[in-house]
């Protein structure tokens, strides 16, 4: 407890830039008290008309498909690239050696090819590639693989068979799909320029939850990928299975497919009963096969817009906007972080929709309290911290002077706002994570770190010259890449994380895959762009220093700008000198 007093006093003595008395007052009453928007890259509003915010962005819009055609072993088309795999026959036609067109980029990843649209026309590219002996010995490992399977014996992932030399791409295509569609138990890999088949241990995950006939079924559907096709499981009447089923098809394949449940029709409302259907995403598919035709890497569709949201917190928004939009909230990118309890403005970046698409969801938006509108295509994804600032228009409502304190408000809340606009306010992390600030000079940021020149201790005679302003002074945030100042700030930051245990802290947790680097943050920040009204709540405003004529209840209009990371409840706290 004494450690926590002393904490508080040392705040105390250093929480304000300002000797002011400040003023009392109640913010974010309501959401629409407290509106934040966004400023971009170059200090435009977000919600600046569409003209204004477009410049060059552009996206590349996939291609329509033609139909596919007849099976045809010559001119196989390939979907994706392969991954690893052993030695065994394999018939190269046409004199083109093994391997003879492998590229790097068939390395790595499962291999599927084109579809096979009946099991006898798998078989038949089966027979075409393999020899009898080798075709018989795949139909063998397979049977004795479904037996150890049935029987309850553990598998063996490492259990493989080799199939055969890799011959040209669109070959090995063919086969790895054949082999998939005729045994969807099996997987194909590619291993030292061979192809081998191994047991599908995602075929028995999903045997645990539905019949061995309805898992046959998905992963055929899965390796056909039949554009603009579904897959359907049977009726179930089990809701924790039926969410179970959804899991699966998310963890493993979210990128690929999506699922959904739909009831069954003609099922009776006493006794539900609900099918869970799979489809795959439109743009992955299509924009994976476009790129086989032009022999370029797929371009994956972009769309910016600007999302406004009230009293809503923002992952929730994006998993909303997701559900509705067919893509995963991991599709989203924005610039930063927006707080609930107010009405919010912010740039965001979806991949895989194009622009059409949002017209399908504007009034189911609406009715979420969320709107989406400068919506245009885009060429990139945003990145955190990728935006100047935010403008904030705030209401501060019941306006009064400190306990205690005679003199006017009106000229109280003139002084606050005017020593905040010269001063400052001590740069304190608000509720949201920080972005970039965009005066920082890379270049000498970047000669100082080359040089092992990290938070410059100021000089007693620099400090007499008035070589640097209080703005220029930053405080390391902890971390495994910062250093700390060698002064008396720097044994406080050591004895507070000595008093945590974590002054051995390597800042790093492989079990998480979380690595915490720090970072140094402004002690002192300025709102920029100040304009302010005193309002009587019947909307007149209060001029001069005085109070209000009727005595009634006052309000403070107040908008500004702030720097990146910068929040606004904390300029305010240093005007009020009150929490609000």
């Amino acid at each position: 407890m004494e450690e926590d007093a002393r904490d508080r006093s040392c705040c105390d003595a250093l929480c304000f830039m300002s000797d002011h008395i400040g003023f009392c007052g109640t913010i974010r009453s309501s959401p629409s008290d407290f509106v934040v928007t966004e400023l971009d890259e170059r200090g435009r509003l977000v919600t600046k008309p569409l003209d204004e915010l477009t410049n060059k962005s552009h996206v590349v819009e996939p291609d329509s498909l033609a139909k596919r055609p007849k099976l045809d072993l010559q001119n196989v088309s390939v979907d994706e690239g392969s991954s690893q795999g052993a030695n065994a026959a394999a018939r190269c036609p046409s004199g083109d050696p093994c391997g003879s067109d492998r590229s790097p980029g068939d390395q790595e990843g499962p291999l599927s090819g084109r579809t096979c649209q009946t099991e006898e026309d798998a078989e038949d590219v089966i027979s075409w590639f393999l020899d009898g002996e080798t075709n018989e010995q795949l139909s063998e490992f397979a049977l004795d693989l479904k037996e150890r399977w049935n029987s309850g014996t553990e598998l063996v992932e490492s259990s493989e068979f080799p199939l055969a030399k890799t011959c040209s791409k669109n070959q090995r295509a063919a086969l790895h799909t054949a082999v998939r569609q005729k045994f969807p138990f099996l997987i194909t890999l590619i291993k030292d320029s061979t192809i081998v088949v191994k047991p599908n241990l995602r075929y028995k995950e999903l045997c645990h939850l539905v019949s061995e006939e309805e898992a046959a079924g998905f992963f055929t559907y899965l390796n056909a990928k039949e554009e603009n096709s579904t897959f359907s499981f049977k009726p179930d009447t089990n809701k924790e299975r039926r969410r179970a089923v959804h899991l699966f098809v998310h963890k493993r394949f979210g990128g690929l497919m999506e699922s959904k449940s739909f009831p069954e029709l003609g099922c009776s409302a006493r006794d539900p009963k609900v099918v869970v259907t799979v489809r795959f995403r439109d743009r992955t598919h299509k924009a994976r096969k476009r790129s086989l035709l032009d022999g370029q890497r797929p371009e994956v569709a972009h769309t910016a817009f600007t999302l406004r949201k009230e009293n809503v917190e923002m992952f929730e928004a994006i998993d909303f906007l997701a559900a509705k939009l067919g893509v995963t909230p991991a599709d989203f990118s924005y610039a930063g972080l927006k707080d609930k309890k107010a009405i919010t403005y912010q740039a965001m970046v979806v991949r895989k929709v194009t622009t059409e698409r949002f017209k399908d969801i504007e009034k189911i938006v609406e009715n979420k309290r969320m709107s989406v509108f400068n919506v245009r295509p885009a060429s990139e994804a945003l990145r955190l911290g990728q935006l100047q600032g935010n403008h904030f228009d705030v209401i501060i409502r019941d306006v009064r002077s400190q306990s205690g304190d005679s003199a006017p408000v009106a000229g109280r809340v003139l002084e606050a706002i005017e020593n905040v606009k010269n001063k400052g306010f001590v740069n304190y992390y608000g509720p949201q994570r920080f972005g970039k600030g965009k005066k920082v000079h890379t270049d000498q940021i970047g000669l100082a770190l080359l040089k092992n020149e990290m938070v410059h201790l100021v000089t007693e005679e620099e400090e007499l010259a008035n070589m640097y302003a209080i703005h220029q002074v930053v405080l390391p945030v902890p971390g495994y890449s910062v250093r700390y100042p060698e002064n008396l700030v720097g044994r406080w930051y050591q004895e507070l994380l000595s008093r945590d245990g974590l002054q051995t802290c390597s800042f790093r947790l492989p079990a998480l895959a979380l690595k915490v680097p720090g970072c140094y943050r402004h002690i002192v920040k300025q709102p920029h762009n100040v304009v302010h009204q005193l309002l009587e709540d019947h909307g007149s405003e209060v001029r001069g220093e005085g109070t209000a004529g009727t005595g009634a209840p006052l309000s403070l209009r107040i908008s500004f700008d702030l720097d990146a990371s910068c929040y606004a409840t904390v300029c305010l706290r240093e005007m009020m000198k009150h929490e609000g």
